[in-house]
């Protein structure tokens, strides 16, 4: 049975070590949040989560560098770095990997988590009155899976799909992030449906 991204996001909030960073990504990934914290008042105090956004001219820029400055900026300050951002995003910064500011070595994991509806689908939330072609004109649909981009680079990628059971995408979830935490490094997470 499917279940939704904000499902998805309060299972690895609840596996995320205390004293993280979360850097949120676009408006989808910020309104999803949002919704997070209108549910569980006093959740976010209980884990000592900082949180960090930003949103370029459009709102999809910089992203995946965002997590990187965060790290520089942060690393002696949280346990643990989360990047989460939707697919568009990701791809509107693939000139991420020309970075000359990859670290060696990482002293707490850097996490990036992509939420990949294979459109960018915030216009159905905001405008869900829009017409069919509409929607067609303005959304970006492709069929990219994303982690290949990470394990090319050796970087430490799962893909997790949102039609197993949360029980299943929980184990996936602990089991992937305890393995990142205990061995910091870098690594992607990208959910699909």
């Amino acid at each position: 049975m499917d279940f939704p991204f904000l499902s998805a996001s309060k299972i690895i909030l609840d596996f995320l070590p205390p004293n993280s960073l979360l850097c949120l990504g676009n408006s989808q990934t910020i309104r999803l949040f949002d919704s997070l914290t209108k549910q569980e008042i006093g959740y976010w105090q209980k884990k000592n989560f900082e949180v960090l956004s930003q949103r370029g001219l459009s709102g999809i820029e910089g992203h995946l560098h965002m997590g990187l400055g965060a790290y520089q900026a942060k690393e002696h300050f949280h346990q643990a770095i989360a990047v989460f951002l939707g697919d568009i995003s990701f791809l509107y910064d693939n000139n991420f990997w020309s970075s000359n500011f990859f670290p060696s070595s990482f002293s707490i994991p850097l996490l990036y988590f992509i939420f990949n509806d294979q459109k960018g689908s915030i216009f159905e939330k905001v405008a869900p009155n829009l017409p069919t072609e509409a929607l067609n004109l303005i959304e970006t649909k492709h069929n990219h899976q994303l982690l290949e981009t990470f394990t090319l680079k050796g970087i430490e990628s799962q893909s997790l799909s949102l039609k197993i059971s949360q029980d299943d995408f929980s184990v996936q979830v602990q089991s992937f992030l305890e393995k990142l935490i205990s061995n910091p490094q870098m690594g992607l997470i990208e959910i699909g449906l």
